[in-house]
Parts: C-alpha cells; structure tokens; sequence
C-alpha cells in the first residue's frame, strides 16, 4: 500500500511545522561523509563526522524552524549553524535529522546537491531555505 500526496503532505506538516508527530522537543541535524542509508534504506552507523570537536546542530521541535508545507516539501525558515571546526572534518556529502544529540533515531535524511570539504576553521551553515526535505 502507498501514501497519497496529501497523506505525505500532512505527515510533513505534523512533524515539521506543527511538532505534533515526535516526542522530542528538539531535532538535531547531522553531517554525513558517507551515504546514510543502504540502497533498501536502512540507517548505515557509520559516516558521521567523528571529530572530538564535532556535535549536531539543534534545532527546537516547536514548528517555527521549518515552512509550511509547499510543494510537497518543507524547507528550513532560519540558518541552521553548526560549531566551528577545529580539526578536519573531511567532505561532507550528506545530512540527516534526528531525534537526539547522540546516537537516536535517523528520521529524514538527504545528500546535498554539492559536497563540501570542511577543513579547520570552518563554520557549516544551512541559510535559510537551503535544506530541503520530503517524501521521494
């Protein structure tokens, strides 16, 4: 059985824009130098960034970080910031959203359009409307 686009829709909406469909009270966003999911879409447990100076980025569940559904995807409404970098955190090619700081569960995830090499002193930022996520 499938979902409808308007099943899909208001999934996105519950968990996005209203913070009705998960628990936790923030969403942490995570940096990604491998794929995160196999081919059948099974979390891969390795390939974050592991650097002692790295942490995921939180954003709060409280539906004002991301839009209103449009066009069957939501895209973040304010910049999305990560730490500075102080060693070497390799070439980021993917970011995944999560339910906790550590470890937790994987819930939406993407490859980004272009990789970047995040070197030392380095600042990863996602201005606003720069992530994107929804169903395929």
């Amino acid at each position: 059985m499938s979902l409808t686009r308007e099943a899909k829709d208001q999934i996105l909406s519950k968990a996005f824009t209203e913070g009705a469909l998960f628990d936790s009270e923030s969403f942490w966003v995570g940096l990604w130098c491998s794929p995160i999911v196999d081919s059948f879409g099974t979390p891969i447990n390795i390939g974050e960034v592991t650097e002692d100076d790295y942490s995921r980025a939180e954003i709060p569940n409280n539906g004002t970080v991301f839009s209103e559904v449009f066009e069957h995807d939501v895209r973040n409404n304010v910049e999305i910031l990560f730490n500075e970098a102080q060693s070497d955190w390799g070439i980021i090619t993917n970011v995944g959203i999560f339910d906790a700081e550590t470890e937790g569960n994987l819930l939406f995830y993407g490859t980004l359009d272009t990789a970047r090499e995040v070197v030392e002193g380095d600042i990863v930022r996602f201005p606003a409307a720069s992530l994107r996520f929804g169903f395929s």
